[in-house]
């Protein structure tokens, strides 16, 4: 009553549309009745007035395809509303009074079930490409999704079209929305629900989201997303939990349900809850069955329900699990429904119509669309567009799955559904329909199904291989690697001889998924077996990147280094490993002057590079220079940098280094010369450089985004407008799988805001789930950064054993149990143990730590605000024993570090 209550409140809000958007979200374990209440909610809200679409999210689907439920959402939604009397031409007029013509087409083509998730995207960023101008003014907050390939205008553009026509919708009718198991969402899917939810023009929408508060595997960030979501001024949350039903409560139920009084059903009451534990799911089923068996019947003489407990006692004592009774109901159906219903388990929980007609053979199935029909019905399975449809709980997809024939092995029946799909050429653009085709193909043993035809194995490869590239375009790293190393399977032997250019395009991808899902040694692996295999330079050289990338990974930044310049000196690019001061300051001037005689709009006017043999020497050179500023070779670094710079003016324009090496190079000129002005202009350069990409059609984050703003910007800006620059970096380096600058922008991001004086609660929680993270992908270099200020953090808000020592603690023995021989961080943690000691009036460790942190070279860091900070506390400490001592050596330090 309690949750009916609280809907049938939020119901008449959003009619009244004068407290926001309603949402709702319903948690509780499986089969407690989520599902249930939602279908009963919408039953009774149906009215002439309300349109109500629904979808449900699905964990591999939503790896492979992220948009899939979303789209199915606003697809069912216009089916609805065009179904309306009278309401089609109103919600067409006012879409077309909301939405400028390219938005209109990119909603039409996002609301289409007949498009594949690529067709959008090619939709989106052909609108976005063929504008002619013009400014929407729709500040999305969104950035470029690697997850689709969308641009971040054209996203822009598609954000835009959702809102604007959920308005326009909402403006006709109050909608009702309800997205079941939402836990699963990807962060693209919550992102555009977020802006469209949080729309402050947005009225008369109630909006439901079920999940599984037992599902320890839900997305990463969907409770941050869920608590941001309730602190929104614009909308209203509430949340109903559900449980198993209590004794007391099936009492009443049944009570109800059969019109006797509670004392008349206590016994079969106690059976049922004994049976099933309160599950509502298992209690519906269990019933059912009851009555399937007669042991439940309706007396019409009497007009009353009866029953006999001793024989219900002995049925249920053999009925001790859900699937034993859902089996039982699943076999009294017709023949015809039982096998689309084991033909549909084999796509998982949510299928296409479409693909299931294309597969009946398998089973001789005639009549798909009249046994999903009688499925539907007897609600085993629930619809959700017009070819869309999901089993109505996973114990059903489950049971169904144990109807396939005895007779029929099960990897032939997988085999037999991927192979026939494999040559249905138009549903194979249905992103969904073409994973689960190579999902069953790949389910069946490929040895016991003897495949000698030399052109199957290679489509079939193929067809893993083409799989894999759009699953990593989508951030699903660990499915990628499935179908590669399934695609390899198929090529068997040695697949460079077999198939040379298709081998080294799996081992790439290889590399690339598994260093991108923290397997780096795989990676190396995968790599080396590239290197080891092809012919010529130009082929080895992305996996010489990978393997450069994999020495960062596991922090062997001398081998690292070693392995770069001999890369750049087989390219024809000498650099010394020890070269002379006189050199590099040769260089750095002359690169100085060059760039001083340039105009923002010279360098921006620079044309792009085209030459790959350059793009691989700036990729080197990018990866060589922060492990050479962490061995403190100032002068190679120099060096580095300057080449960086050279290239690019000499080339052009690299999309992915060249921001970079400006930024580095604008961080040196300060450092080196004190000429904050040009590096500051050098750092605004570096952003623009990369809006440029948006131009190019492109959006490519670079290292540029992680450190402009604790570089250069920060010498004219406040601290904190950086913070938000480095939380986007590392989301979309993330996505794209670049591991390496994501956890540079989290690193930064950290120190950052430690010295930005914002509360520290928040940034604990934030520097626990990073380095929790860099230890998860084996990016051991990062935890030895982070760990610092972690410790840092613990021992300032009074969370350590030792609050006034950074030598001991919860952190650093964490760090000495990975390595205690490491020296990454040991500056950030002395440089904090000497803040620590000055803030609790420790005086003399504070001099100590102070002499210590001050022998550093922090070459091109000696720019950034943390080394500003740590001139700072000298000031401060030299100040305070000059009061103590009057001695002339403190003053002299105080002003020189005032």
């Amino acid at each position: 009553d309690e949750e009916q209550a609280l809907i049938r409140q939020a119901w008449k809000s959003a009619q009244e549309g004068s407290h926001g958007v309603q949402v709702v979200f319903v948690e509780g374990d499986a089969g407690t009745g989520k599902s249930t209440l939602m279908r009963d909610t919408l039953q009774n809200m149906s009215s002439r007035s309300c349109l109500h679409a629904t979808t449900k999210l699905d964990q591999a689907k939503q790896q492979q395809a992220p948009l899939e439920g979303l789209r199915l959402l606003y697809s069912n939604l216009f089916d609805s509303a065009m179904q309306m009397a009278g309401a089609s031409e109103l919600i067409a007029k006012e879409l077309q009074a909301e939405l400028p013509e390219r938005q209109l087409r990119a909603l039409l083509s996002f609301a289409s079930t007949t498009l594949s998730l690529s067709d959008v995207t090619d939709s989106c960023n052909n609108i976005n490409n063929n504008d002619d101008g013009g400014d929407d003014n729709n500040n999305t907050g969104l950035s470029e999704s690697s997850e689709t390939g969308i641009s971040k205008d054209s996203l822009a553009v598609l954000t835009a079209s959702l809102k604007a026509s959920m308005r326009a919708i909402s403006n006709v009718a109050t909608v009702v929305l309800v997205v079941e198991d939402i836990h699963w969402g990807c962060a693209l899917t919550r992102q555009l629900l977020k802006s469209v939810l949080t729309d402050p023009h947005l009225k008369n929408v109630l909006f439901f989201g079920t999940l599984r508060i037992s599902e320890e595997t839900a997305v990463e960030g969907f409770y941050d997303w869920k608590e941001k979501l309730e602190k929104e001024a614009t909308i209203q949350v509430q949340t109903i939990r559900l449980q198993n039903l209590k004794l007391e409560q099936i009492e009443e139920l049944l009570a109800h349900a059969m019109n006797q009084e509670i004392d008349q059903v206590e016994e079969l009451a106690r059976l049922v809850h004994g049976f099933t534990h309160g599950n509502l799911f298992f209690i519906h089923h269990l019933l059912e069955k009851f009555q399937d068996d007669n042991l439940l019947t309706f007396n019409m003489l009497l007009f009353r329900w009866e029953w006999n407990e001793t024989s219900i006692r002995k049925q249920a004592s053999i009925t001790n699990n859900v699937l034993t009774v859902l089996s039982s109901r699943i076999h009294k159906l017709s023949k015809s429904v039982r096998d689309v219903l084991a033909l549909a388990s084999c796509f998982g929980a949510q299928f296409d119509k479409r693909a299931l007609s294309a597969v009946r053979s398998v089973l001789n199935v005639d009549a798909v669309e009249e046994a999903l029909e009688e499925a539907h019905r007897q609600e085993f399975v629930i619809q959700l567009g017009k070819t869309q449809y999901r089993f109505a709980h996973d114990f059903i997809q489950l049971t169904a799955y144990g109807l396939l024939p005895e007779y029929m092995e099960l990897q032939s029946v997988h085999w037999t559904i991927g192979r026939i799909l494999l040559d249905e050429k138009d549903l194979l653009k249905i992103d969904s329909i073409f994973f689960a085709c190579v999902d069953n193909l790949n389910m069946a043993d490929h040895e016991s199904m003897n495949i000698d035809d030399k052109n199957l194995q290679e489509k079939l490869a193929k067809a893993n291989h083409k799989a894999a590239l759009k699953a990593i375009s989508l951030s699903a790293f660990l499915p990628a690697i499935r179908y590669v190393e399934a695609g390899l399977a198929y090529l068997g032997g040695d697949p460079f001889k077999s198939h040379y250019n298709l081998a080294i395009e799996m081992y790439r991808l290889m590399a690339s998924a598994n260093y991108a899902a923290g397997k780096v040694d795989v990676s190396e692996v995968a790599a080396q077996t590239v290197i080891n295999n092809v012919e010529t330079l130009d082929e080895k050289l992305p996996s010489l990147l990978v393997i450069l990338d994999c020495l960062h990974a596991k922090y062997d930044p001398d081998k690292l280094v070693q392995v770069g310049l001999n890369m750049l000196n087989s390219l024809g690019v000498h650099v010394a490993r020890k070269p002379n001061q006189i050199q590099a300051q040769r260089d750095l001037q002359k690169m100085k002057a060059k760039l001083k005689k340039m105009s923002d709009d010279d360098i921006l006017a620079i044309p792009l590079l085209e030459d790959p043999k350059k793009e691989a020497i700036l990729q080197i050179l990018d990866r060589l220079a922060m492990p050479i500023y962490q061995l403190e070779e100032t002068r190679l670094y120099s060096l580095i940098v300057c080449h960086m710079v050279q290239v690019t003016l000499k080339h052009g324009i690299s999309l992915r280094v060249s921001p970079y090496a400006f930024l580095l190079a604008g961080a040196l000129i300060v450092a080196e010369n004190g000429d904050i002005k040009e590096g500051y202009r050098l750092g605004n350069v570096a952003e623009k450089l990369e809006r440029r990409t948006l131009q190019e059609g492109k959006h490519i984050i670079t290292k540029a985004s992680s450190f402009v703003a604790i570089m250069t910007k920060w010498w004219l800006e406040p601290l904190p407008n950086g913070l938000d620059l480095y939380v986007s970096t590392y989301q979309h380096a993330m996505k794209e799988g670049d591991c390496t600058l994501a956890f540079q922008s989290s690193v930064a991001y950290c120190v950052q805001y430690f010295y930005a004086g914002l509360p520290l609660g928040p940034l604990l929680k934030d520097v626990e789930k990073f380095c929790g993270q860099y230890l998860e992908y084996n990016q051991e270099f990062f935890f030895f950064c982070g760990s610092a200020v972690w410790q840092c953090l613990l021992n300032l808000m009074n969370k350590s054993e030792n609050p006034a020592s950074l030598e001991v603690g919860e952190i650093i023995d964490k760090r000495k149990a990975i390595d205690s021989s490491s020296k990454v961080g040991e500056g950030s943690i002395q440089a904090f143990q000497m803040m620590l000691s000055f803030y609790l009036g420790d005086l003399p460790k504070a001099t100590e730590m102070a002499e210590e942190v001050s022998k550093a070279k922090l070459g091109m860091m000696a720019s950034t605000c943390w080394a500003y900070s740590r001139e700072f506390f000298f000031a401060l400490i030299a100040i305070a024993n000059y009061r103590l001592t009057k001695r002339r050596k403190d003053k002299v330090e105080a002003k020189k570090n005032s």
